[in-house]
């Protein structure tokens, strides 16, 4: 392995080059090339800077680390590749015990060795008070990991915006804390974005064939979620937490509910979303929305159709004061509203 950095004096700049045609400041080689990728990034300033990987295949046995702030690793796009054959986090952003802010990464093709614990880009894998704020991945691709496409350990105020994250074994993306998920494209993972916490938005992402889920909060109050196109996954949207906002998204083919909350889930509002043909096994169970020992829940100027059992369902007595109010539910194989519920208003719903 030839490295730049032996060859040349050492460079403190604001921005350094990375290349595979030996044009860089810093020359890979096609073996083990994040020894350069990291002498590039340790260059920077104390105030940060960018590192420009040009065009090429960087071949990686080992992290790409980031450890400071305000640091922009930046590739050409899709001919930007980052290969991996090994069981690693590929792009690690460490915080060891401190708080780091402003990192980037942008325009890259991360495609990983699929092993169990393969790791696209990692955020905050460090000891508490670790933790990544107000950060971005923005226009990457992330394809056949193994455990995530991108993870957030810790961290509040990130974005994930306008990424291809497909093909992962685990989940394409799953958080703690509150972040931002915009316009992505999340396709054939085990859940599409797995939230955990409070405060998260998912807004106008297009989710298909995720195994389990669409969109799937094992645990958080207030988020949003809205506007996303999710189809011919397990369950479209399946949650638990309370005060979430579920709006305008759109629950097309999914083997399971469109839109299910999980037991104790109250003061959510889910409205104007549209959940058509779901249940797509014909089997007259799963609905367009299903509520199950959820309290004071919201569900408004929704349109269910052609769903194999109902358009919503309220499954059990211990689901209290709902409300069901103004939906369009027609077509539903077992009919448009199922109560079991306890003290439901039911109002101005069109059934046929």
């Amino acid at each position: 392995m030839v490295m730049t950095l032996l060859t040349r004096p050492k460079k403190t700049v604001a921005t350094v080059i990375v290349a595979t045609d030996g044009s860089g400041d810093y020359n890979t080689d096609g073996t083990a090339d994040e020894v350069e990728i990291n002498a590039a990034i340790n260059s920077l300033p104390a105030g940060g800077g960018v590192v420009y990987m040009k065009e090429g295949t960087y071949n990686i046995d080992a992290s790409i680390v980031i450890p400071d702030d305000n640091v922009e690793l930046i590739g050409a796009g899709a001919s930007t590749r980052i290969v991996t054959t090994q069981d690693i986090t590929m792009i690690d952003v460490i915080s060891l015990g401190i708080i780091l802010e402003g990192i980037s990464i942008h325009l890259l093709y991360l495609y990983g060795s699929g092993t169990a614990a393969n790791v696209g880009i990692s955020f905050a894998f460090g000891p508490p008070p670790a933790e990544v704020i107000r950060s971005s991945i923005d226009l990457c691709w992330i394809e056949n990991t193994g455990a995530v496409g991108i993870q957030f350990v810790r961290g509040d105020e990130n974005t994930v915006s306008n990424c291809k994250v497909i093909d992962n074994i685990g989940a394409g993306i799953a958080t703690t804390g509150y972040n931002n998920f915009v316009n992505n494209q999340i396709n054939n993972n085990t859940f599409g974005i797995n939230l955990n916490g409070d405060g998260n938005i998912a807004i106008g992402n297009q989710l298909n064939l995720n195994s389990q889920a669409g969109i799937y909060q094992a645990s958080g109050d207030n988020s949003i979620i809205s506007n996303n196109i999710i189809q011919s996954c397990l369950y479209g949207i399946l949650l638990n937490g309370d005060k979430n906002i579920i709006t305008s998204n759109q629950c097309y083919s999914n083997t399971r509910h469109g839109i299910s909350f999980e037991s104790a889930s109250h003061d959510n509002i889910i409205s104007s979303n549209e959940c058509i043909d779901n249940d797509v096994g014909d089997t007259g169970t799963y609905s367009g929305i299903s509520l199950n020992q959820c309290d004071r829940n919201i569900i408004s100027n929704n349109r269910c159709s052609g769903n194999d059992n109902y358009g919503i369902e309220l499954d059990d007595e211990f689901s209290d004061d709902n409300i069901v109010e103004g939906n369009i539910l027609i077509g539903n194989t077992a009919g448009a509203i199922n109560d079991l519920g306890t003290n439901t208003q039911i109002a101005h719903n069109i059934t046929t």
